[in-house]
């Protein structure tokens, strides 16, 4: 793939790929004097962008797990939650992070 193709595909600026194959981040193959960018160096990149996004989001929602208060909420009369604190308006963020807790954890089912 040539430079160009391959920022179009990632989005990303012409420079950018080029430094990334200088630096080493993106393989890459000198030919004559352009420079192509084998596809499979395109989708390991992807792959491992995804692995690495992946690993974030299960960190952030093993973080949420140490947080939350499994506690249930007790809205007063006028839906705030003394429990856990909470005066604004919506639902109190503990049970919010329940709630999100409880469709991970069936997704995941």
């Amino acid at each position: 793939m040539t430079v160009a193709e391959v920022a179009a595909l990632l989005r990303l600026s012409k420079m950018t790929v080029y430094r990334m194959a200088y630096s080493g981040d993106l393989a890459a193959v000198r030919v004559g004097r352009s420079i192509r960018i084998p596809e499979d160096a395109v989708l390991k990149l992807i792959a491992d962008g995804l692995a690495d996004m992946r690993q974030a989001r299960l960190a952030a929602i093993d973080l949420v797990r140490e947080l939350v208060d499994p506690s249930e909420c007790a809205p007063d009369a006028d839906g705030h939650c003394p429990q856990h604190g909470w005066a604004g308006d919506g639902p109190c963020p503990q049970a919010r992070a329940r709630d999100l807790l409880a469709e991970v954890d069936g997704q995941a089912a």
